[in-house]
């Protein structure tokens, strides 16, 4: 369904799908390096990095979305996302980035990823390890 629906947007980048695994599914993005050198570039921003951040559920940081009971479907999806970011953040014992913000972060206008990116992983490990460690047991380190 989602393929279907990218493709039908005619983008740039086509999607494939595939099952070189038995019973595994795996989606492929062809990204546009040729933009991001000759456009991107002077901005100091990572389209795929800041996409695949999208992908594990990071949400955009140069916005503060909001959801209302009027809002428009995109921008109450946006606000959970946030939502739903900020308190695993919160669960981490991270401090959150402020929204909205202009920032170096990889999820706002620049290519730095910050530890609070790590926090859907952090929570998908500690829920996949649960029945062996305290969830609590895993830690963002920062270097």
């Amino acid at each position: 369904m989602i393929v279907e629906m990218l493709n039908a947007r005619h983008l740039a980048n086509p999607i494939k799908v595939g099952n070189p695994v038995m019973g595994a599914v795996t989606v492929t993005l062809r990204i546009d390096q040729e933009l991001e050198r000759s456009q991107i570039d002077d901005l100091r921003y990572n389209v795929a990095a800041h996409e695949f951040g999208h992908m594990i559920g990071l949400p955009d940081e140069y916005e503060n979305p909001v959801a209302t009971d009027n809002g428009k479907p995109e921008d109450n999806a946006k606000a959970s996302v946030k939502s739903r970011f900020l308190e695993l953040v919160h669960k981490a014992k991270l401090t959150p980035p402020s929204f909205p913000s202009h920032t170096s972060s990889m999820m706002s206008d620049g290519m730095t990823v910050m530890g609070f990116h790590a926090v859907t992983v952090w929570n998908a490990l500690g829920y996949m390890t649960r029945h062996f460690l305290d969830p609590g047991d895993w830690i963002i380190a920062s270097h």
